[in-house]
């Protein structure tokens, strides 16, 4: 594929829009073999331009995956979606191409019009992850930190894998050997960003309670509870029961370590289906409360697990 774009290239311009039946997350990488004629159009087309080899991932829409109709399902398709860099592109036979790619951070997509090489673009906008403002994390340089830290994040590394479809494997980005420095440290909070941060953080205490609750009521002990499964061992903060500081995330700032659990603990609960579930991830309106929906979903597994002993 060639030399690995810079992390804080490709925000802000008409990309090409891949839509398909899943929703792909920030921090993901995914492994899929892909036959349709124009989706692997437009991945060839994407792996043979220059770095960074950039495209969008949208939801379909209900007839967003179907040829005809094209437009009609370009309207009824979410507009908000996830940037993601090609790492490798193999022919198959069949025509079929087997395409690696990581999710970076989330897009907005303008208007979609079909290319001439028969696939969609559209002008896409990278949405900052934090809703604070005035100054640098709710100005227009957000997106453009949000995509240095997410490509810095997403190098590649041999994090577990763990398996959501038989043609398709997800493993949470983590930051590997030979990995660039990551980005310089932010200017000091502003004191509405502190705010939002002491909010984000009580959010992620609240889901680690409520999901080792869930697992020492499912696994009969908090001994067993304690081991947490990869990648989420390398989430958890310093100092917390199951973490002892270290793994590949032990080094990222609180609020990039929050952003990275909203995603990944999605991975373990069946309510997020890699439809409408993920979407409603990507769709949260900032991170804190994409952590209330993993918190509810987390409670009402704790009830039934105490209901039935």
């Amino acid at each position: 594929m060639g030399p690995r774009a810079q992390p804080g290239a490709g925000t802000g311009r008409r990309l090409p829009c891949w839509r398909v039946a899943w929703a792909g997350l920030p921090g993901a990488v995914e492994e899929t073999a892909v036959g349709r004629p124009e989706h692997a159009a437009l991945l060839r087309a994407v792996g043979a331009g220059p770095p960074p080899r950039r495209f969008a991932h949208f939801l379909a829409g209900p007839s967003g995956g179907a040829a005809a109709g094209a437009a009609a399902g370009a309207a009824a398709a979410p507009a908000v979606g996830c940037l993601r860099e090609l790492e490798s592109l193999r022919e198959l036979p069949g025509g079929q191409v087997l395409a690696r790619s990581v999710g970076l951070c989330r897009v907005r997509r303008g208007p979609a019009r079909r290319g001439p090489a028969g696939f969609e673009e559209a002008d896409c906008e990278v949405l900052p992850e934090r809703r604070a403002g005035p100054g640098p994390a709710a100005g227009p340089g957000a997106g453009a930190e949000a995509l240095r830290w997410a490509a810095w994040e997403a190098w590649p590394a041999g994090a577990p894998a763990f398996t959501v479809a038989a043609t398709q494997q997800v493993v949470l980005g983590v930051p590997g050997p030979g990995a660039p420095p990551p980005p310089p440290p932010p200017p000091p909070l502003q004191p509405a960003e502190v705010g939002e941060l002491d909010a984000v953080l009580r959010a992620e205490a609240s889901v680690w309670r409520r999901y080792r609750a869930v697992r020492r009521a499912a696994l009969g002990g908090a001994s067993a509870a304690e081991a947490l499964p990869e990648p989420l061992a390398s989430l958890s903060p310093p100092g917390a029961a199951g973490q002892r500081g270290r793994g590949p995330c032990g080094g990222l700032p609180p609020f990039r370590r929050a952003l990275k659990l909203s995603y990944a603990l999605s991975a373990f609960l069946p309510e997020f289906s890699p439809g409408a579930g993920r979407q409603a991830l990507l769709e949260a309106s900032s991170v804190e409360a994409r952590l209330r929906l993993l918190e509810a979903v987390l409670a009402r597994h704790e009830e039934a697990l105490l209901l039935s002993q």
